[in-house]
């Protein structure tokens, strides 16, 4: 597992952090000195995250925020701003999947995820750059999806936000180079983490069911291990996959043949 050594007062601010990549974020980070902001729904889960990091020696800020609400958002931008003069790391890996096609999808699912995994990544980072500009070597981390890459079944809303964020980071990357700040795109594939359970259908509701793709995919810790490796080498893009590769490959040569396989592929 990949252990990325930290400056004493180093600030991170991690969103999603209660469960999955997000907590496992928080304890491969966690280290003495440093300060971790948790961010979360969930307060009693984001607390046991914060005791797992705190035996490591660091100090964790457990903060609620309903990501699909562009005004908690705001307030959580106005909190980090009143308690720290700088922030080292922003990850933004707080998100939510689909499992529901184009055509059975309510515009108001559409708009949802668009709110979760677009836009309170939007909101946050642009609150947040002020701060990030402070630090001696400011990081961003976004948790794209393979779905940013391509489409595919069930995923049409999914798909669109993780691909909005590439056109969006890329274009802040380009705006910010100059001046240190560098973004990593993290683009994993199947990883071993309950985002299945609450994928949203159709009509709202919840996918309620861990994916035979979810179980069998990446673990965890090893997800997270490469994505800060790609960081700390200033990596823009990092693509964390097993056989779902094969897509992206075929894509390039031939949306033909892209299509076809993943006919084939679905949800297996």
């Amino acid at each position: 597992m990949h252990r990325q050594k930290l400056r004493a007062d180093r600030v991170v601010v991690i969103t999603g952090a209660s469960s999955g990549i997000g907590a496992e974020f928080a304890l491969q980070l966690a280290q003495s000195g440093t300060r971790l902001y948790l961010v979360g729904r969930d307060m009693q889960r984001l607390e046991k995250v914060a005791h797992e990091a705190s035996l490591q020696g660091a100090s964790s800020i457990c903060l609620t925020c309903d990501m699909s609400k562009p005004t908690e958002v705001e307030k959580l931008v106005q909190t980090l701003s009143r308690a720290e003069a700088h922030v080292d790391l922003l990850i933004n890996n707080a998100g939510l999947s689909q499992r529901g096609y184009a055509a059975e999808t309510s515009l108001e699912v559409d708009r949802y995820l668009m709110e979760v995994n677009y836009f309170s990544a939007i909101i946050l980072t642009k609150g947040l750059l002020p701060l990030l500009h402070k630090s001696t070597a400011p990081k961003i981390i976004i948790l794209s999806s393979l779905s940013g890459k391509f489409g595919f079944f069930q995923r049409s809303a999914y798909a669109a936000s993780k691909h909005a964020l590439h056109g969006f980071f890329e274009s802040l990357q380009v705006e910010n180079y100059a001046n240190g700040l560098r973004i990593t795109l993290a683009c994993p594939g199947r990883v071993q983490t309950p985002i299945s359970m609450n994928a949203m259908k159709g009509d709202g509701s919840s996918h309620n069911q861990m994916d035979a793709g979810q179980q069998n995919g990446i673990p965890v810790d090893a997800c997270v291990s490469q994505i800060l490796n790609a960081s700390s080498k200033g990596r823009f893009e990092v693509i964390i996959a097993q056989n779902e590769t094969l897509l992206l490959r075929l894509k390039a040569i031939s949306h033909q043949l892209f299509f076809k396989l993943a006919q084939k592929v679905k949800d297996k």
